[in-house]
């Protein structure tokens, strides 16, 4: 009997650490949010779509995913960029991977591509090739996000690196902190989160790159549900909810 019992809080331990998982583990499953941009006065449509989901030896899980943000008023600004999650079973932490490093070496090719086609210049492949070997990134932007965490625990910093030939540039998440549960309802509907706060620090982007001060929600089985970005004063500079769920 007493193998039994303990056979059974087992498998309700392991069910509790699987269910609690803060995203989405259904490829083809698609988020779409109303993005304000509080000082451009407009509205944007973002789309955060699961399009692969795999378990490596070890059993960590890994969900990419593919961020689409269009701007109805100016089509050329649209832009599609990836991130993911990351976390084991046996585990009750997700890591949300904001931003990792190959796929922030594609964005900055790729922005450098644009720039020069934009301004009239025409870009070979052994050009680009030659961009591609000069860019080295490391690192990840990381959010490591604890359902069991209390209010006011904190959470590690993580990094992520770009170097171009003499040009360098870090962004640095940093000064993150958990706010314990909270109850929210948006568009899509209401949601027990998970609510963190953290700053992105940047450095070599140029000298008008404010820092950020994010408060973002996350919920079991979905991800992010709410995100606001404001600046030092409290300032909303943008904000993000979930609008709709479909499969």
């Amino acid at each position: 009997m007493k193998k039994i019992i303990t056979l059974a809080l087992a498998v309700m331990v392991a069910c509790s650490a699987a269910s609690a998982q803060l995203c989405s583990t259904k490829e083809g499953q698609k988020f779409t949010y109303r993005q304000t941009e509080t000082k451009e006065k407009k509205e944007l449509v973002s789309t955060s779509t699961v399009v692969k989901v795999e378990t490596a030896a070890d059993g960590v899980v890994s969900v990419r995913m593919e961020d689409k943000t269009t701007d109805p008023s100016d089509p050329m600004h649209d832009q599609t960029m990836f991130s993911g999650y990351r976390f084991n079973p046996a585990d009750t932490t997700t890591t949300n991977i904001i931003m990792g490093a190959d796929d922030f070496k594609e964005f900055i090719i790729g922005m450098i591509k644009q720039g020069a086609e934009a301004a009239g210049q025409f870009v070979s492949d052994a050009q680009m090739a030659e961009v591609e070997k000069m860019v080295k990134v490391s690192g990840e932007m990381a959010l490591p996000l604890n359902p069991n965490a209390v209010a006011g625990q904190t959470f590690s910093n993580s990094t992520l690196r770009c170097t171009m030939g003499p040009q360098s540039m870090k962004l640095l998440l940093c000064k993150g902190k958990y706010q314990g549960r909270e109850e929210i309802e948006v568009p899509a509907g209401k949601f027990n989160c998970v609510k963190v706060e953290y700053q992105v620090r940047s450095t070599g982007m140029g000298p008008d790159t404010p820092d950020q001060y994010v408060t973002a929600w996350y919920a079991d089985g979905i991800g992010m549900v709410k995100q606001i970005d404001a600046d030092k004063k409290g300032n909303v500079r943008s904000e993000q909810v979930l609008t709709a769920i479909s499969e």
